[in-house]
């Protein structure tokens, strides 16, 4: 079976325990597929429950995952919001690469995703997860897909760089072979 990553990122309506997942965005890393998932377009119950289950399917068949955050509120957040088994859950978050999580565990340190993205020369955020529930309540369906594909390509794109400045310790290098898949990088 073909090594597969999957890097994802979702948009909510708000962060409160009665907040719903509007979009989640996937990209395979390796081939550079994109895939989005919009559960506020789905017009009924049925055709969220499909792209449920095909989010199910896509997260469960990748070797690993990367997420920015992901390992603390996004995956929690798909869990309860879209009433994910916690299994399936359990399972993703241990083939997690989370560069966040990664900075809390090592170094008590945390920062914005772009922030990080700034420091190492990537492209930057397109907006900002308040605009995202502000683009979600107006229905600007288009423009939250393509905001949040874009947060997916800058966290490619920080991967793709592998070694990156650290965002506390300026003289201190991360290299994301520490906390990736084995043969990620091969």
């Amino acid at each position: 079976m073909p090594h597969t990553t999957l890097f994802f990122d979702i948009e909510t309506t708000g962060l409160a325990d009665s907040d719903a997942v509007t979009v989640v965005c996937c990209e395979t890393y390796e081939s550079g597929a994109c895939r989005v998932f919009n559960f506020a377009k789905a017009a009924t119950d049925d055709e969220r429950a499909t792209l449920r289950e095909e989010l199910i399917r896509e997260f469960d068949g990748a070797s690993g995952l990367c997420a920015y955050n992901g390992v603390r509120f996004d995956l929690p957040f798909m869990q309860r919001a879209l009433a994910i088994p916690v299994k399936n859950v359990t399972e993703w978050v241990l083939k997690t690469s989370d560069i966040l999580e990664q900075l809390r565990l090592r170094d008590n340190a945390t920062c914005k995703l772009d922030f990080l993205c700034g420091l190492n020369g990537v492209a930057t955020k397109s907006s900002s997860g308040r605009e995202a529930i502000r683009m979600a309540a107006e229905g600007r369906w288009e423009e939250l897909e393509d905001y949040c594909a874009n947060d997916v390509r800058i966290l490619c794109d920080l991967y793709r760089k592998r070694v990156l400045c650290h965002p506390t310790r300026r003289e201190v290098l991360v290299d994301l072979a520490e906390f990736v898949p084995p043969g990620f990088y091969a």
